[in-house]
């Protein structure tokens, strides 16, 4: 059934393809001669077995290609006379698919996806902002769009964003009004023809321009065009249209758009449902044939001009074809196509996966990623069978790129499934059949005696779309089996029906990242496939050939298998796989199972690989396994092995170092190298290098060996050359080049191949098992070794073997997979049987595996649990533990390739660290620092550790005293390329001001002209030509500092300034480029001279007195206009410039060469900056110019000034050049402009760091609450320049100290430990979401390679031991030094937002605290002290006295380190009272606060595991009766009621009620109970879903499914509950892939407006404040606003005391101050934003908007992965999709609100409310008509009294409208009260009281009186308004008029005149050149602390809060 493993299968489709495609082209004819094609074809002469040669391919750069033939015959065009034939010559190769589902070009291994495209169709749907449209995907035509606008209620058609009335259209297609009139009805359509014929003619004649690119005005011509166009030429699927639209339409004439009309009517009045766009239904398959014919399609015509060239000027057939005419555009589709690429090879299940997957991207397709919804993401009911829902990836790409199950066939482009009749007969059905019948699922029957049994007389089916039960009589056909569903890897998952979809999703992935294990073994627990094979045999034995004949095996070699048919005689020869290279260094060997002279029968199997044993697919190891806590170190996902598991999961890799030799400059002689660089390479590594300098194959290679090693020619310039000749001596005429093997471990050299300049060694390395690496188990239990432990030292089991693997019991429960524990005791079985265990997954749709098991296991009197012994104590663990075998497999993502250290001396062309290891400090990080208050750190983050600054490091390392650092390079380079643009960059103090740059200005700042700007570099040797743009003497070359400039043949307008001139000279963007090409006169002239001219005329003052005239009495539409156009002359004024010095150039600036550097690359080819290309593009155009420039009409002129016009655009950024290449080099703006990776958000703001590194994170306990694990290597690495500058400063030499620093001597190491004791490291984890992102620990030495931290602080890093890894800084100065204890986790304990605790215990650690606060008896023994009770044998939960209190051992312990007023030695340690002690501790006794979760933290960690602490199959295997008698009793009552809701709430009400019964039971005897009541796991609904049943689960709109799954994972799923959680599991992968991105860019998007919001007064004195219920926690840590008698005065802190003082008056609400009522201009006091959550008023200084804002959005992170933990379980926390979303629409207030409520615009009474003709609501309140939209219900009552900005319908407020119509602060109040609605009241509402704050105090001036200083339209902020409104009037002065307004916060930045605060948004080019024309400034000690940031040099240094100097 598993049709798609067939390669030859695809190879003959893709042959059928070439040959279909390459005949479409012919014939040719041109030049009166045909070509034309007579046959085609492919010979295969590749053995698909030949697994030697393919190797032969490879390893030489070749491709496995078979030839294409063709006999062609040309002819004379007219008489039909033959001028030349040709019989099968060679056109071309076309690459054969290998068994591994690739083709082999050039030695590499290409595969080409399978792509799903929407079929051509009429598609409604509801965009994201709430509209409807319908949707025209044309297969022929141009797609557009339909509305129905439910205001105006007229249909409208959209063409290019342009939009026409629909009636209009259909009028002039001939569709007669009655007609209309039966669709819309008589009054819609009257509203649609009122006023449409005043528009007819220019609507009609727009759209016909559009579509057919010509302008016409006659209407006949329209008339007919339109007809044809619409009635035949437009293509459609009828198909679909018979679903969508009811009907069948080919073309899109009226009808179909009548019928579209109709649908979107009928969804608008609820008689109609949008299309599911995203259903199967609606989609074609794409195989690599079919994107083949497509590619070629659009090839063709290119192919077609190259052969009707040939056939103007060649006769003979041979001439005009030759043999690659096809094999180029073959070549390109199979390695540059996007569907085509190099995929992972990691194992089998790797390369099924891949073969097997599809995708909706690329050519056909989703185009961009921007462009994917987050429905194309989610599963639809239509994939059941088709697609595997679960095998998807966590990335982007998560429901994009989907698996195909594993049965399904492809049919033309539909895909098919294989269902059964009732007779048990096989019918195939594509997607829609699957839609029209009720398909079973497909363990709802059996077979017997060859019929179908239905197992119930209600069976539930899948039936259009939806999950229900019918009678067994009505279904049509059952889906064939359970392994229908998923693909082979899924399907390689035991147990799936115990495992909830997310792991079940992470399971499949997981295995196809196996790596190679040189102990391989087959699982005990594998997959039952049919009645004779599993799974395991499937995937393990494709890869591995068979015998294709009945015969005997007649030889063996290394290479072959030779067989000897029995019938023929005939010798077949087969490959065997010898080390042959995979890609990601994979490898495949084959070892052989049969002999010589054995007797073989077709189909056997001849040998296993190192994925197999046999035919079983062997990708890990069965490992004695035990479900116990270990000593805190198996924390989270952390795992704890034994050294001998650890060998046994040692893995082999081929690895490929791929070295480039430009073969004229590379000399390959090893003694020739030995003469020159006689030291470099030692005498064994010598020997094992060939004559050439290669490493021979066979040598064994150590870690820093030598593997190649060559001479290469050092040439010289010119200079250099003539110096060479006076003295031979003085230069070395050679480099070397050596590469060395930088693994850690040894390896075999296996081939060496020498390809042309190429020189590939292969590797193989074995690798063993390091703490840091990961593994996991079959289900999803992915994790990072953390400890591997001494055999001798681990738990023994009864029999005296020590356990290999110990797992946390948590983990369990948590991520639901229970297959786990299943497999667990299976393997048990399996042991005892001596057989594998095989499970049929989905066998029964009620089996209960865990009891099943229990019974199995009984049955053969094996134990469960059993009594473990400490290996080193020999102490008997107290509770039994779970124990038994299970499968691991070691994954990809090793520690070492996580891991890498610098200190410095490595750096990029931008002077900034480079290299493994050197961290980035990106956006987000740098407002963790900010948040911290971190200056110190910040200013070295930019100033020593970010830039090159060698002579610091050195003198710093020498003890020297470190010199200032080196220059800003990056900053100067950004300064450069604005300069280069065209903008003068000037400091003026503390600003930084851009203005224009001129000509002026270009020629003071040039070193001289550059004439031959045509000219860089020569040759690769990199010569600087005369007069060319590196010119030594002009620029002083390649790395010159020097500028110069070009003279352009005459003056012509500066681009950077086109809206400058257009508001200049009063233009259109239109007619400005109509004069500049001469199309337009200006003042009876055209042309560039024209506008120049026109220029000259301006009268700056006199058109700024005009406009500002013009100004005060403009509409609101012309008040931005007018005000720009004045700012821009306001600036040329100020600045003293005429328009033409500042809007015209005839000089362009060369920027130095420093900044523009041309280098090699290790290819040989040069790195050539973008800018270079763009000035040799503006110098050709300009010196060809000027040869003719004389000689050139007036008109010819224009067009070739216009011609370099465009090109110094280009070289601006402003626009792509023209240019030919495919390749679109980038201008200056464009380079800055680009988002992460463009010069500003870049290098510029992101600087990676020098002493910095990077690793996985691991867990241990054993380290304080301030300390981290650094690895030994590590340290001694990023350490260096201290370890010398110690080294120095006790007496040691500089020399000596460089000798022992590089013989890694002891004496360095005790240097190392010396420093480490005061030089703290700065950990950081991606992405800094909030402040504690980033803490400051005390390093501790450790021998491993990962960072290992204190468990309790994970969470403030939102870490997890899963892989995850850190970067590690260290500050280098005193002042960061102290600046840096200060930010160590015991410093920061709390959180913003909700003001919680940091660091917290969990887990394991509250388990054994939990187990050692109970008092379980009494002993009645006495003792001293502590020590002597600890040494006795008393049970330490026993009372006893010690000295005279009564207590027990584990109380006295957990009450030691208490501050005495919370001791209590009688009180049980629950998750909640443990977190509640430790929060008073920490707000109460801080500095006690260490140690007591130090003390607590090793206490739980040692008692969870001598205890005990464990998860078994006894926890699972339980009765279940508590349910199954609810079930049968309510579900009867509850599938009788008819409404959908209220069958769903009673489904909820019984899942509640049934988990009420479950936590009865498992209050005793049940270690999943303990857990919960305990407080170690606080999930009751996945405790719920894992013994009970998951009930009511999320569809992917997270709205319950009408359906109750009543089995748990616990028993195993049946098929129908498992698809209908598929649901939320894809939502949760979704949300956590996708929102999380979306998160990222919230955070930045609202840092970059509120890093502005800073504590700057102690008081603003304001007498405005909030009030609060009394009740609320929103009242606490606030100022009061006013004195209250008894209560408290005014500004007093409202804490628990003044509460009850307040309480006791009787009060109900108290007053309070808050950030929205604060009058401190553009910032916050103290006062109004109360206190922190350390009880401290903040600082003036304190970035509160940073704090706030990133509380805020690192919460909203944690929300999108709520689904993906609770599987989407409707009992569980929907935040995510409430919560998110929502703070999106809040912060952004998108213009288009969806579900906007229709809020009154007058107060009064309302008259009447009448449904309108298109399912909305006409309101009349007195005589204002009120329009509520189709989907919203009116809230309002006829009578009622209605006040302005009150609500009348249904839906969400829109805050805008509410501001305009109530008050500013109204709608201000309401976000604030909708932000903590989707955060469930969890947070301070001071929280988003300051981040409204930040984001809404905006105004916008409407009035400004003449004294003021502003213009109509000005931008600023309210508070500052309102202040100098204050003291204008105080002045009697007429105050500033305003309205306040609110703004997304992805555009509110570019209302701020500050130039680099608005391009530090993604609004940089805008930015730019509206900054650059208005003149503005940048605040580099200002509140924004970004643009200091950038500038650096001054970055917190001498700063004055008085003067707002605050960065």
């Amino acid at each position: 059934m598993e049709n798609y493993l067939n390669h030859r299968l695809q190879n003959e489709q893709i042959r059928t393809a070439i040959k279909e495609s390459i005949k479409s082209i012919f014939p040719i004819v041109e030049g009166g001669k045909k070509l034309e094609l007579v046959d085609i074809a492919i010979d295969d002469t590749l053995d698909d077995y030949d697994f030697p040669a393919q190797k032969e391919v490879k390893l030489n750069r070749r491709s496995w290609v078979n030839p294409i033939y063709g006999s062609f015959v040309l002819k004379d065009e007219k008489t039909g006379r033959i001028i030349s034939k040709a019989t099968k010559i060679k056109i071309g190769n076309v690459p054969k698919l290998t068994n591994r589902f690739t083709t082999i070009i050039d030695g590499n291994e290409y595969q080409t996806t399978n792509q799903l495209r929407r079929k051509p169709g009429v598609y409604s749907r509801i965009k994201k902002n709430g509209e409807l449209e319908a949707e025209f995907n044309l297969a022929r035509g141009m797609n557009f769009t339909m509305q129905l606008d439910p205001d105006d209620q007229i249909f409208y058609i959209s063409f290019a964003n342009r939009k026409y009335r629909l009636w209009t259209l259909l009028n002039w297609l001939g569709i007669p009004d009655t007609e209309i009139e039966k669709i819309w009805g008589s009054k819609l359509l009257e509203i649609n023809k009122a006023g449409a014929l005043n528009t007819e003619m220019s609507e009609i004649s727009s759209i016909f321009e559009k579509l057919f690119k010509q302008e016409n005005n006659n209407p006949d011509d329209i008339r007919k065009g339109l007809k044809k166009y619409f009635n035949e030429y437009t293509l459609l699927d009828p198909d679909v249209t018979e679903i969508t639209l009811g009907d069948r339409f080919e073309h899109v004439d009226g009808q179909a758009l009548l019928a579209a009309s109709k649908k979107l009517l009928n969804i608008n009045l609820k008689k109609d449902e949008p299309d599911e766009r995203d259903s199967l239904i609606f989609k074609n398959i794409y195989s690599v044939d079919d994107s083949l014919i497509a590619y070629f399609d659009k090839q063709a015509p290119i192919i077609q001009k190259k052969l009707k060239r040939n056939l103007l000027h060649k006769d003979t057939v041979r001439d005009i074809v030759s043999s690659a005419t096809f094999s180029d555009s073959i070549k390109k589709f199979f390695t540059v196509g996007d569907l085509s690429s190099t995929p992972p090879q990691t194992n089998p299940t790797t390369i099924v996966a891949e073969n097997a997957k599809t995708t909706l991207m690329g050519t056909g397709g989703i185009q961009s990623r921007h462009s994917i919804t987050m429905e194309m993401r989610d599963i639809h009911p239509s994939h059941l069978g088709f697609l595997d829902s679960l095998n998807t990836p966590e990335s982007f790409k998560v429901g994009i790129n989907v698996g195909l199950a594993s049965e399904v066939r492809k049919i033309k482009k539909d895909l098919e499934v294989p269902v059964v009749d009732k007779n048990n007969k096989i019918h195939w059905l594509n997607p829609t059949q699957f839609y029209k019948y009720k398909i079973g699922f497909p363990d709802q029957y059996d077979i017997y005696d060859g019929k179908v049994k239905p197992n119930f007389d209600q069976v539930t089916v899948m039936y259009k779309g939806e999950t229900i039960k019918i009678p067994h009589k009505e279904v049509d056909y059952y889906l064939r089996s359970p392994r229908t569903m998923f693909s082979l890897t899924t399907n390689l998952v035991p147990f799936l029906m115990n495992v909830q979809g997310n792991r079940g999703a992470t399971s499949s992935r997981m295995l196809t990242q196996a790596l190679p294990l040189d102990e391989k073994e087959p699982p005990l627990v594998r997959t039952y496939r049919d009645s004779q094979s599993t799974y395991e045999d499937l995937i393990g034995g494709f890869l591995n050939p068979t015998s294709p004949v009945d015969g005997t095996i007649s030889k063996i070699d290394k290479n072959y298998i030779y067989i000897k048919e029995d019938k023929t005689n005939r010798t077949h020869k087969i490959g065997l796989y010898n080390d042959f290279p995979l890609n990601q260094d994979g490898y495949l060997n084959s070892t052989v199972l049969v002999k010589e002279g054995q007797k073989i029968k077709k189909g056997d199997i001849l040998t296993e690989n190192n994925y197999s044993t046999g035919k079983v697919l062997s990708l890990g190891k069965n490992l004695r396994v035990a479900y116990l806590s270990y000593k805190g170190k198996n924390f989270e996902d952390g795992i704890v092995i034994s050294e001998s598991a650890a060998n046994k999961l040692s893995h082999t890799m081929i690895h490929k170092i791929d070295i480039f030799a430009n073969p004229k400059q590379s000399i390959f002689d090893k003694a020739k190298f030995n003469a020159w660089f006689p030291d470099v390479i030692s005498t064994d590594n010598f020997n094992k290098l060939d004559d050439r300098g290669i490493i021979k194959v066979g040598s064994t290679v150590y870690p820093d060996e030598v593997v190649c090693a060559f001479l290469v020619k050092n040439e010289l310039d010119e200079l250099a050359a003539t110096l060479k000749k006076l003295d031979k001596q003085a230069f070395n005429i050679y480099k070397k080049n050596i590469t060395v093997w930088d693994e850690e471990d040894t390896g075999i050299v296996t081939d060496v191949r020498v390809n042309g300049p190429h020189i590939d060694i292969y590797i193989k390395s074995k690798h063993p098992l390091k703490e840091g690496d990961k593994i996991v188990s079959r289900y999803g239990n992915k994790g990072i070794v953390t400890k591997i432990v001494p055999d001798s030292e681990m738990p023994h089991d009864e029999e005296g073997r020590p356990i290999e693997v110990l797992l946390s019991p948590e983990g369990v429960p948590g991520r639901m997979n229970i297959g786990q524990i299943l497999e667990t005791a299976a393997s048990k079985l399996a042991r005892k049987t001596g057989k594998p265990y095989i499970v049929n997954n989905f066998e029964k749709p009620n089996m209960d595996m865990a009891n099943q098991l229990y019974k199995e296991l009984k049955k053969h009197n094996i134990k469960i649990n059993e009594t473990l012994t400490d290996g080193k104590t020999g102490e008997k663990i107290k509770e039994p533990i779970f124990t038994g075998e299970q499968y691991f497999i070691k994954l990809r993502h090793i520690i070492k390739k996580k891991q890498g250290a610098v200190n410095y001396g490595v750096y990029d062309e931008n002077e900034q660290p480079a290299g493994k290891g050197a961290q980035k400090i990106g956006h987000l990080d740098v407002y963790a620092y900010l948040a911290h208050g971190a200056k110190s750190n910040l200013y070295e983050i930019g100033n020593i550790k970010g830039r090159k600054n060698l002579d610091y490091w050195r003198d710093l390392q020498f003890g020297l005293t470190p010199p200032k650092p080196e220059r800003n390079f990056v900053f100067n380079k950004f300064v450069a390329y604005l300069k280069g643009t065209g903008i003068n960059v000037k400091k003026e103090g503390n600003k930084i001001r851009i203005f224009p740059l001129t000509d002026k200005d270009i020629l003071e700042m040039s070193n001289g002209e550059i004439k031959d700007p045509g000219v860089m570099l020569i040759g690769k040797n990199l010569f600087e030509k005369k007069n060319g743009l590196f010119d030594k003497e002009i620029t002083g070359g390649n790395k010159g500092e020097k500028w110069a400039h070009i003279k352009l043949v005459d003056r012509i307008p500066n681009p950077l300034f086109e809206d400058a001139i257009i508001k200049a000279l009063d233009l259109t963007e239109e007619k400005y480029n109509k004069i500049l090409s001469g199309k337009l006169e200006l003042n009876n002239k055209t042309g560039p001279k024209a506008i120049i001219d026109a220029l000259k005329e301006i009268d700056v003052d006199k058109q700024i007195k005009n406009l500002k005239a013009e100004l005060d009495t403009a509409p609101p539409t012309n008040v931005n206009k007018l005000n720009t156009r004045i700012k821009y002359l306001q600036a040329l004024k100020d600045l003293k410039m005429t328009p033409i010095e500042a809007y015209t150039i005839q000089h362009i600036p060369i920027i130095p060469p420093v900044f523009r550097p041309i280098y090699p690359l290790p290819s040989g080819d040069l790195a050539v900056n973008d800018i270079n290309r763009h000035y040799r593009d503006v110098g050709l155009i300009n010196t060809n110019l000027k040869q003719i420039y004389n000689d050139l009409s007036d008109k010819e002129k224009i067009n070739y000034i216009n011609d370099l016009y465009k090109t110094v655009k280009a070289m601006q950024g402003l626009t792509e050049p023209v240019t030919y290449s495919q390749r679109k080099y980038k201008g200056f703006i464009a380079q800055m402009s680009e988002m992460k990776t463009g010069l500003i958000h870049g290098p510029l703001w992101q600087k990676r760091q020098d002493i910095s590194g990077r690793s996985t994170i691991t867990v241990n306990p054993d380290l304080n609450i301030d300390e981290v694990g650094i690895p030994r290597d590590m340290a001694y690495k990023m350490y260096k320049p201290f370890i010398l500058r110690d080294m120095k400063q006790s007496g040691i030499s500089v020399s000596d100290a460089l000798k022992y620093y590089n013989e890694k001597n002891p004496i360095a190491y005790n240097s190392l430990e010396h420093i480490m004791e005061t030089r703290p490291v700065i950990l950081n984890r991606a992405p800094s979401l909030h402040k504690h992102s980033v803490q400051a620990f005390k390093p501790i030495l450790t021998s491993g390679k990962s960072i290992e931290l204190n468990p309790v602080i994970l969470k403030g890093f939102n870490a997890d031991i899963d892989g995850d890894t850190m970067s590690i800084m260290m500050p280098v100065g005193q002042d960061a030094i102290d600046e840096a204890k200060q930010i160590m986790p015991s410093k920061i304990l709390f959180k913003h937002g909700d003001n919680s605790l940091v660091p917290e215990l969990a887990k394991d650690y509250v388990f054994g605290l939990y187990k050692l606060s109970k008092i379980n008896g009494y002993s009645g023994q006495r003792f001293k002290n502590i020590d002597e009770a600890k040494k006795s044998k008393i049970d330490w939960t026993y009372t006893c006295f010690i000295g005279n209190k009564q207590t027990t051992i584990g109380q006295y312990l957990i009450n030691e380190k208490l501050p005495e007023e919370l001791q209590d030695h009688e009180r049980t340690l629950t998750g909640k009272v443990i977190k509640n002690i430790l929060e008073t501790v920490a707000k109460k006794y801080p500095a006690k606060f260490p140690d007591v979760i130090n003390r607590w933290k090793d206490l739980g960690a040692m008692y969870v595991y001598t205890n005990g602490h464990t998860i078994s199959l006894t926890d699972f295997a339980i009765d279940r009766s508590y349910r199954d008698n609810l079930l049968k009793t309510e579900l009867p009552k509850i599938e009788k009621l008819k409404n959908k809701e209220d069958r769903i709430k009673a489904y909820i009400a019984l899942t509640k009620k049934i988990e009420e019964k479950q936590n009865e039971k498992i209050k005793k005897n049940n270690h999943i109970g303990e857990m919960l009541q305990s407080g170690a796991f606080t999930k009751p609904d996945s405790v719920r879903q894992i013994l009970s049943l998951p009930g009511v689960l999320n569809d992917i709109k997270n709205q319950p499914i009408d359906y109750l799954i009543h089995h748990s994972y616990g028993e195993g799923l049946s098929t129908p509950e498992y698809w209908n959680t598929l649901y939320g599991v894809r939502k949760g992968i979704a949300d956590r892939a996708v929102n999380t991105q979306e998160t990222g860019a919230l955070t930045n998007s609202l840092l970059r407006i509120n890093r502005r919001l800073l504590i700057t007064q102690d008081d603003c004195g304001t007498e405005k404040g909030i009030s609060y219920p009394i009740d609320s926690k929103d009242v606490m840590d606030r100022c009061l606003v006013q004195t209250i008698s008894r209560v408290g005065k005014r500004n007093d802190i409202v804490d628990s005391q003044l509460l009850a003082r307040a309480k006791k008056k009787g009060l109900t609400e108290l007053l309070v101050r808050s950030p929205l009522t604060c009058e401190t201009v553009e910032g916050l006091c103290k006062m109004c934003y109360g206190l922190m959550p350390d009880g401290q008023l903040p600082p003036i200084g304190t970035n509160v908007g940073i704090l706030e804002s990133s509380a805020v959005t690192e919460r909203s992170t944690q929300l999108t992965m709520t689904t993906f933990h609770s599987g989407g379980s409707a009992l569980g926390k929907s935040m995510v999709t409430s919560g998110f979303p929502r703070l999106q629409q809040l912060l952004e207030v998108p213009e288009k609100l969806p579900n906007k409520a229709t809020l009154a615009t007058c107060s009064g009474t309302v008259k009447s409310i009448i449904k309108n003709q298109i399912g909305g609501y006409t309101v009349m309140i007195n005589d204002t008509k009120h329009t509520i939209p189709p989907g919203l219900a009116p809230i309002v009552s006829v009578g009622q009294t209605i006040n302005i900005g009150d609500p009348i319908s249904e839906g969400l407020l829109k805050p805008q409208e509410l501001g305009e119509l109530k008050d500013h602060l109204t709608a201000q109040k309401y976000i604030v009260d909708e932000m903590d609605k989707a955060y469930e009241n969890k947070f301070f509402k001071k929280t988003f009281e300051t981040v409204i704050r930040g984001v809404s105090d905006n105004a916008e001036i409407t009035y400004a009186p003449p004294d003021s200083g502003f213009l109509r339209g000005d931008k600023t902020t309210i508070s500052y308004l309102n202040y100098l409104n204050k003291k204008r009037q105080k002045e009697g002065l007429e105050p500033i008029q305003f309205k306040p307004y609110f703004k997304s916060i992805e555009t509110l930045n570019t209302d701020v005149d500050d130039w680099m605060t608005r391009v530090t948004t993604n609004r940089i080019k805008s930015s730019l050149l509206s900054g650059v024309a208005k003149a503005q400034t940048a605040n580099i000690k200002g509140k924004d602390p970004i643009p200091a940031y950038l500038y650096a040099d001054e970055f917190g240094k001498n700063l004055d809060f008085n003067q707002q100097q605050y960065y």
